[in-house]
């Protein structure tokens, strides 16, 4: 018999393309085998904005004959505001829009692009993204206390952070007064981020203290022993935070048990029993507000005795009209203590 020689079949391959898949089938009409399979791109299962890259992906069907699926270069286009626009290579699709990702197999006339269109999606904002501090100090002080809340540092594309307060669910412009609050922000929508409202989480929250009170008091206050009673309400004073709510109101007690000492109220009497020079300890108290603590102080009273008087009238005429007015004057000397004086006027028509 006669020698032959066997050849190997050499395909050559075309492509075409239908939405997202190209097929490759070979041209010569002498091939047996002319069907050389598929590869499809895919956008990926997850279409909300994470901050990490999208990419899309390509399957090759079992009857391959190409270029290995993880060969073969994808490109990308995003839809913006000024039309299409390439990535640059090796960047993949991440910010929230539209894309459009390509392959393309083959050379020349006998190449093909398949390509698949997808959105990823804004996402919508979680506390998480976020970074809360609490404000300082946290004492009343008739000044505003503001929270800052702002994206985590590496989050892009989050729309402008609005910072809310509330006190038993009720909005508070500003948080002054003393009290628990809590932190709600509402944000715009951005670029990779919806729009939100009354975002919050249990630790954006802060409590104002209350502040404290000043009370002064005196330091040389005596008292007659002549049972008469002595307003004291004025003798301590209490003030607030300068140009703040008012402080408490205040109030007296005896610091302990005296014989022959009574306080009612803002009251004080010292009857004639109680030895002179007897240090009597009063505590005035200053009563809790919204915005102050309750505070106390005590000061001490020494106890006097009656100092003689002597009294001086003067303005009376030597002789007197029927009809006629005059003014009578009269002077003390000889008692300097604090005791209520009253004065009265008495006659019998001849005499003062």
């Amino acid at each position: 018999s006669e020698p032959f020689t066997v050849t190997r079949h050499q395909h050559s391959w075309t492509y075409t393309a239908s939405g997202a898949t190209i097929t490759a089938s070979c041209t010569d009409t002498t091939c047996t085998s002319p069907n050389g399979g598929s590869v499809t791109i895919k956008a990926p299962a997850e279409l909300t904005y994470s901050g990490e890259g999208k990419p899309a992906t390509v399957t090759a069907s079992s009857d391959w004959q190409g270029l290995a699926a993880s060969g073969i270069t994808i490109s990308y286009i995003k839809t913006g505001m000024y039309g299409p626009e390439m990535l640059e290579n090796g960047k993949l699709p991440t910010n929230a829009g539209e894309y459009t990702a390509s392959i393309t197999v083959g050379e020349g006339n006998k190449a093909a692009t398949a390509s698949v269109k997808y959105t990823i999606q804004r996402a919508d904002p979680k506390a998480s993204d976020f970074t809360f501090a609490v404000p300082s100090p946290l004492t009343y002080d008739e000044n505003a206390k503001t929270a800052t809340v702002k994206p985590n540092t590496g989050i892009n594309g989050m729309g402008a952070v609005t910072v809310k307060y509330y006190q038993d669910d009720k909005p508070v412009e500003k948080p002054t007064n003393a009290g628990k609050y809590i932190v709600k922000i509402s944000v715009e929508e951005g670029t990779n981020y919806n729009a939100t409202t009354d975002l919050t989480t249990d630790g954006w929250k802060f409590t104002i203290g209350k502040a404290t009170q000043t009370i002064t008091v005196p330091t040389d206050k005596t008292i007659v022993k002549d049972g008469i009673a002595e307003d004291i309400s004025d003798w301590a004073t209490v003030a607030g935070v300068t140009g703040g709510s008012a402080p408490g109101t205040l109030s007296y007690t005896l610091d302990g048990s005296y014989t022959g000492v009574a306080l009612k109220g803002n009251q004080l009497t010292v009857d004639s029993s109680v030895a002179t020079g007897t240090t009597i300890t009063i505590k005035v108290t200053a009563e809790e507000t919204g915005n102050y603590n309750k505070e106390e102080q005590t000061f001490t009273v020494k106890v006097a005795d009656k100092n003689t008087a002597t009294v001086t009238i003067t303005g009376l005429p030597d002789t007197v009209t029927y009809g006629q007015e005059f003014t009578l004057t009269a002077s003390q000397t000889g008692d300097t203590t604090g005791a209520n004086k009253k004065w009265t006027w008495d006659y019998d028509r001849e005499h003062f």
